[in-house]
């Protein structure tokens, strides 16, 4: 399916955004430094069956302008209802990606009449209550002094199991590698917006959208345990845990995926 890439101004900042399929609103939300080019087409077109699926630019990321100043998670999370608003979507169904489900938590919190339903992938609470990856995974996540095709590699083997990504050699050629790479500045500004989010811990049995919670068992970055705390802290929420699946389990089952969320979405 052919998307074409459009931008709407919403408050500070242009945001880049495309739309596919027809049926209920389903609003994609990208995890760090990340651009809407790198959801998986066989995920987006899965899910555009039935949804009209909008992907998005965050804030200094891909075709989306760079508004000077910090940003915030409440901030990103301000841009999405924003975009939502100016799209007309009324409630939409929402999913967010690692950071992105940082924001779609703030997103369904502080805007609970823009969210009809709530997907977190590979994703935590944030604030104290998160549990961090291992030292080295965060060592290779923050070191921004190799760029290019070399860190691509490097961020990927954090992304997918070592086992899988020997068993799928084909998909570092597969792999949908963003138009645009996040500067320097636009990372770091969007890393500290991470870091000083207090977390939704507090808030989380205050939520009452349904959500579907769904973790790969070996997710070196957002450690599965913190989806269980999720899906303890949430009321009524589904869990599901993706034998194999690593944190960007989304490149290793985007049918599979879309399926669970079809399913959910529709119940």
């Amino acid at each position: 399916m052919v998307r074409e890439t459009r931008q709407v101004q919403v408050d500070d900042v242009e945001l880049a955004f495309r739309v596919v399929g027809e049926g209920p609103p389903l609003l994609l939300v990208m995890g760090h430094t990340g651009t809407q080019d790198q959801w998986p087409l066989a995920f987006v077109n899965a899910l555009a069956r039935d949804h009209r699926v909008i992907t998005y630019d965050h804030r200094g990321m891909g075709d989306s302008s760079s508004p000077p100043g910090e940003w915030t998670i409440e901030r990103l999370a301000d841009d999405a209802a924003g975009l939502l608003a100016a799209l007309g979507t009324g409630p939409a169904d929402v999913l967010g990606w690692s950071l992105g489900g940082l924001v779609v938590q703030e997103l369904a919190l502080r805007h609970p009449g823009a969210v009809r339903r709530l997907v977190l992938l590979a994703t935590s609470a944030g604030g104290a209550e998160a549990l961090l990856p291992d030292p080295e995974v965060l060592a290779v996540l923050h070191d921004d002094s190799v760029i290019g095709a070399q860190r691509a590699r490097r961020i990927l083997a954090l992304l997918l199991p070592a086992a899988w990504l020997a068993a799928h050699r084909a998909f570092l050629m597969e792999y949908p590698r963003p138009r645009h790479v996040a500067s320097q500045d636009a990372a770091r500004r969007q890393w500290r917006a991470v870091t000083s989010w207090q977390g939704a811990w507090e808030r989380l049995p205050g939520l009452r959208v349904p959500t579907l919670i769904v973790t790969g068992d070996q997710d070196a970055v957002t450690p599965p345990e913190n989806s269980l705390h999720l899906a303890g802290r949430i009321p009524g929420a589904w869990l599901v845990r993706l034998e194999g699946g690593g944190h960007g389990v989304l490149y290793q089952v985007p049918r599979r995926l879309a399926q669970i969320v079809h399913v959910f979405l529709e119940d």
